[in-house]
């Protein structure tokens, strides 16, 4: 006769509170940490941009200076850049531009369509037959940041006018500085 396998069952160990306690405490003491290094951080990145794109190009066009290299062989150069806003205020009416003056490809089109759990049926047959099928569906339209900067360079260095205002960009001298080139 086989013999009857039985199961062992742990007891549960009581946890070690003073342990709990200390962990706890280091966790909170980690969260004010990493909240102290992100707000140091959001404040160099605040002096990094004053620097590059107000103070250096500033004291480089006082002196007369377009580029130049420092002693340790970085390439110091100021270009001229934008910052580009956001575009939520004015989408249609940016839209409305790009489309009347023949750029309206910048603009992708988005058809969302959600289907709750339990729902493939469905979204397989609105794949298969195009047809509308008493869905929450949502168009959305948008310009890749990216993409929108490049237009606007491109149109900039053509000497194209465009409205700056209305597109919310602001014209910027920005330093760049170039590590030198590495000999093998």
């Amino acid at each position: 006769m086989a013999k009857k396998a039985t199961a062992v069952v742990a007891k549960p160990i009581a946890p070690n509170l003073d342990e709990v306690v200390i962990l706890a405490k280091r966790q909170v003491q980690l969260e004010e940490q990493v909240a102290d290094a992100e707000n140091a951080l959001k404040d160099l990145k605040e002096m990094l941009r004053r620097v590059c794109q107000e103070d250096l190009p500033e004291a480089m066009f006082e002196a007369g200076l377009k580029e130049f290299v420092l002693d340790s062989g970085e390439k110091v150069s100021v270009k001229p850049d934008f910052e580009i806003q956001t575009l939520a205020e004015n989408r249609e009416p940016v839209y409305d531009w790009l489309e009347s003056h023949g750029y309206g490809g910048l603009i992708k089109t988005e058809v969302i369509v959600s289907f709750g759990k339990g729902e493939l049926t469905k979204a397989q047959a609105l794949l298969n037959a195009l047809a509308k099928k008493d869905l929450n569906c949502n168009l959305t339209r948008g310009v890749h940041y990216q993409t929108f900067k490049a237009f606007v360079g491109e149109q900039t260095r053509e000497h194209k006018r465009l409205p700056l205002d209305l597109f919310g960009v602001n014209p910027i001298n920005k330093a760049k500085i170039t590590a030198p080139k590495r000999k093998e």
